[in-house]
């Protein structure tokens, strides 16, 4: 170099960003001020060193691995004669004993460049860094709360007394919660990604696209099926009396649409055995010989036998059905001109209003 040429070392040290030069066995050779502000070291401290003795792993990080990766970078850089980019390393620097010494984490991108000589033959390698340390932990911190996020969710889900299907737009399953493990039968695994179709009968299955269709066209809170029998299909291809629930749910991905699905069986068998029972009484009640009459809390007639019906005559198809007992025993007696049965029986209900 002439005296009147280029300084190549002030301008390597003056480049903005973070580089060394390393020897072929690693040695520094140059340090950009950069990098020597962003790993707190002097250049008179680290130029002529070996790499790794400069740098070495955090001892008190077990699962420290920038030396080994560093290193298996520089050497790919020789065997190859070309660039190499390395992922995200964490490689904590060690701190001056001014600065309290011990090590502090941070984490790097580096990219490793070899330099040629005049004669084709690799000279040395220029490693560069960018410290990306703030990032990393901004990263983090978003995934941390998004996870901490996604566990409130899902606590909050797997609390809710219903089975919770999330569908998105392809109707594929993109949630579930532990009720609807139990209710149809499968592992939550076993559905994430599956095609809706997996959860419906056969008999549902071809207009099922068009009512997601117009959902998420007018999305909005509503039940589905108002006022017709919805049934679910089990893992084990029975199916299940259902009610279901549907309202928008806006994700990341877009637009979902969350399904609150309650099963109904036990209500079901609790209706046939009301109806049942109510068939069995009926044919009870009708058998007695005497005239029988059963009434609600309000009064009102509920069933009577047809010995009852042929006392009351034709009262039964006006006055009576659907008024109280009151109402009803006024009117019958009224009707057969029992006027002072009847008055008796308003001065005993006044009777017995008074002593209440």
């Amino acid at each position: 170099m002439t005296t009147d040429g280029p300084d190549f070392r002030l301008l390597f040290q003056a480049v903005p960003g973070c580089c060394l030069a390393l020897d072929l066995d690693f040695t520094i050779r140059a340090a950009s001020d950069s990098y020597l502000a962003a790993t707190m070291t002097r250049r008179e401290a680290i130029v002529g060193r070996a790499l790794f003795d400069v740098f070495p792993d955090n001892p008190n990080d077990a699962e420290a691995t920038g030396v080994a990766n560093l290193r298996a970078s520089l050497e790919r850089v020789l065997a190859r004669r070309l660039p190499d980019t390395m992922a995200v390393q964490k490689y904590d620097i060690r701190r001056a004993e001014s600065e309290g010494g011990g090590f502090e984490e941070r984490h790097w991108s580096p990219v490793n460049f070899p330099v040629f000589a005049d004669d084709g033959r690799v000279a040395y390698i220029l490693h560069t860094v960018e410290d990306v340390t703030n990032l990393v932990r901004l990263q983090e911190g978003s995934a941390k709360e998004r996870a901490r996020s996604e566990e409130r969710y899902s606590q909050l889900l797997n609390a809710a007394p219903d089975a919770i299907v999330v569908v998105a737009a392809d109707r594929r399953i993109d949630l579930v919660n532990a009720q609807a493990e139990r209710l149809f039968g499968y592992a939550r695994s076993e559905l994430i990604d599956q095609h809706l179709d997996i959860l419906l009968p056969e008999q549902y299955r071809q207009g099922h696209g068009e009512h997601i269709k117009r959902f998420f066209a007018t999305p909005g809170a509503r039940p589905m099926g108002s006022g017709l029998e919805l049934f679910a299909r089990r893992k084990d291809g029975t199916q299940v009396p259902i009610e279901v629930s549907l309202s928008p749910l806006q994700t990341a991905q877009g637009m979902t649409v969350s399904a609150a699905i309650r099963d109904i069986r036990e209500r079901k068998r609790m209706e046939s055995a009301a109806k049942l029972l109510a068939d069995r009484l009926a044919s009870a009640v009708d058998s007695i010989q005497d005239g029988f009459a059963l009434f609600d809390a309000g009064d009102r007639l509920v069933l009577c036998n047809s010995v009852y019906r042929r006392m009351v005559g034709g009262a039964l198809d006006g006055a009576v059905v659907g008024k109280s007992y009151v109402e009803g025993l006024d009117a019958w007696l009224a009707d057969l001109r029992f006027e002072d049965e009847a008055e008796r029986q308003r001065s005993r209900r006044a009777r017995l209003a008074s002593r209440e």
